[in-house]
């Protein structure tokens, strides 16, 4: 996409999103797609993964003083998920879309209790989580769809590695349908991730960054 055709196109001031349907494509780990827009745009894009079961992620993974477990309350819950959504918007900053502020308290009370859900650990401390719910998706077909996919800055390769391997064997295990994602560029760490997997995408979804 490059500029010309984000200028060309329809975009009332009271619309939060503005979206792009395109082939298919499966996504290049070492490659990320770039999208030739004006910086003041955030970037996203829809992905899928390639079937309705996630794929064996592979060798196994050396642990790296990373562990894997399920929330031990919903308060417990509620609690690592707020921490990991502020330290994503501090991460980010400006960089992120405006809209995801707004959405957070409906997650929050509507669908935080429905999910299923993974904490990653290290030293007793947590440092990712990853959440899951089925939704009916824009072309009326039933996906279980990730709600929050991050692990907090500062892990070496090999603990990314590893939080990774435990997130996808946690996803091969929960998930009975396609899985569907939406996930900011800048956020690398769920792009290195849901490529490994051999997620595809179709959609780029832009909103206007926060001030």
């Amino acid at each position: 996409m490059d500029r010309r055709a984000f200028a060309a196109a329809e975009w009332p001031a009271d619309k939060p999103l503005l979206c792009f349907d395109f082939k298919s494509f499966k996504l290049n780990s070492a490659k990320p797609p770039k999208f030739a827009v004006p910086g003041k745009y955030s970037h996203r894009i829809a992905c899928y993964s390639p079937d309705r079961r996630i794929k064996n992620p592979g060798r196994i993974c050396p642990a790296a003083g990373i562990s894997a477990r399920a929330p031990k309350s919903l308060a417990e819950l509620r609690r690592i998920s707020r921490k990991h959504f502020f330290t994503y918007v501090r991460r980010f900053g400006n960089r992120l879309g405006t809209e995801l502020g707004k959405s957070y308290p409906e997650y929050d009370r509507v669908y935080l209790p429905k999910v299923k859900a993974l904490v990653l650990e290290k030293n007793g401390k947590d440092v990712g989580l990853y959440t899951h719910t089925p939704i009916t998706g824009v072309a009326g077909k039933r996906l279980d769809n990730m709600c929050w996919h991050s692990l907090v800055p500062g892990l070496s390769i090999a603990e990314r590695a590893s939080a990774h391997y435990h997130a996808a064997l946690w996803l091969k295990k929960t998930t009975k349908l396609r899985v569907a994602v939406v996930f900011d560029l800048v956020d690398k760490e769920s792009y290195e991730f849901f490529s490994s997997l051999g997620f595809t995408s179709c959609r780029a979804i832009f909103q206007r960054r926060r001030k």
